[in-house]
């Protein structure tokens, strides 16, 4: 297919079941829809202002613009095409999983709104799906974004960018996998989906827990609103690159974090496994507000010349006989400017740092 397709308001194309349909250097004009419950392979540039229905598979090399919502039900969108949805991307999984794969790139673009309602989302093969600066995402449930649901072997890594504004709403019930999180989640290494927030991005756990299990590079904003929790969970280790966490929802930290930059968190931050590695600056709290911050369990390290800053008014709690180790060389600072409590009856807690107390 070439040339121009017009759907009239009311009118729908459909690229039904059967032999695979190519759409090279085509127009898709609506008002009208299209949808596609076989397969379309894109080659050159399809530009579109038809609404899409997908429900089967969209493939190729090529690049298709859409300036009009596309709906993902079910299916796969497989690489290398580069589908940019501007007029936002829904992803509804009502009659099935939804699948990108072989190098796909998916772009939320526009300065649009995109919503994820239902289903798993497979991103595959090193697939992309990546949020523009200006656009939002929005999750209304929870969901799970992985890699494999077994152990397909699958190669490569996937990511998930989000430049724009990043909200996750909705809280779940209890039981199951993901029944009450929305993870990135790292069922079996290498097999994992990356969460990058870039300098542009803001990231909104309005209810529920947003849970980053697959690693990933988190740069811009996390904010948690009262109720809600960020949490790094075991699986990849997840790297907060001069970042800031604010709350007052909470950041629980159950897998391996890495600090590297400057790092500002006034969200109640809780450490009870895993690992939280320093390399550049952590400040707790903004040296004003009471903010109460927990290490229970899991290792804490300041690598190299790292610093541990504990600021007016925020109050660490230790209550395990952890210790605070140096790793590398250069001077390793924990610096209390607010409250350092030690408890827990029969335990030690060794620091191992430099240690400056004006708090």
């Amino acid at each position: 297919g070439e040339g121009q397709f017009t759907m009239a308001p009311g009118a729908n194309l459909t690229f039904g079941p059967g032999q695979t349909y190519t759409l090279n250097g085509a127009t898709l004009n609506g008002p009208g829809t299209t949808t596609v419950t076989g397969a379309v392979s894109m080659t050159g540039v399809v530009n579109s202002s038809s609404p899409l229905i997908l429900n089967g598979t969209l493939a190729g090399s090529g690049t298709f613009n859409d300036s009009a919502k596309i709906t993902f039900q079910t299916g796969t969108i497989a690489g290398p095409v580069v589908v940019n949805a501007n007029g936002g991307i829904d992803l509804t999984g009502s009659t099935g999983n939804m699948t990108v794969n072989g190098s796909a790139q998916v772009i939320a673009g526009g300065n649009s709104t995109s919503t994820w309602s239902g289903g798993v989302l497979l991103l595959r093969d090193s697939a992309t799906f990546k949020v523009t600066a200006g656009s939002t995402f929005v999750t209304s449930f929870d969901g799970r974004a992985v890699k494999e649901l077994g152990n397909e072997g699958q190669a490569g890594a996937s990511t998930f960018i989000n430049e724009g504004i990043f909200i996750k709403s909705g809280v779940g019930g209890v039981g199951g996998v993901g029944a009450t999180l929305f993870d990135f989640v790292n069922n079996n290494s290498p097999a994992y989906v990356a969460f990058n927030n870039t300098a542009t991005g803001q990231v909104q756990v309005n209810a529920g827990t947003l849970e980053l299990q697959g690693g990933g590079t988190g740069e811009g904003q996390f904010t948690m609103a009262p109720g809600a929790n960020l949490t790094f969970g075991p699986g990849q280790t997840y790297t907060l690159n001069g970042a800031t966490l604010n709350g007052p929802g909470a950041t629980l930290i159950t897998g391996g974090v890495s600090v590297t930059g400057v790092v500002n968190t006034t969200s109640p931050t809780t450490l009870s496994a895993g690992g939280l590695n320093v390399t550049g600056t952590l400040n707790l709290g903004n040296g004003a507000s009471a903010i109460a911050h927990t290490w229970s369990g899991g290792s804490l390290t300041l690598n190299n010349s790292g610093t541990l800053n504990n600021t007016v008014g925020s109050t660490l709690t230790t209550n395990f006989g952890g210790t605070l180790a140096a790793s590398g060389t250069g001077t390793r600072t924990f610096s209390n400017a607010g409250t350092f409590t030690k408890t827990g009856v029969g335990t030690t807690t060794t620091i191992n740092t430099l240690l400056n107390n004006t708090g």
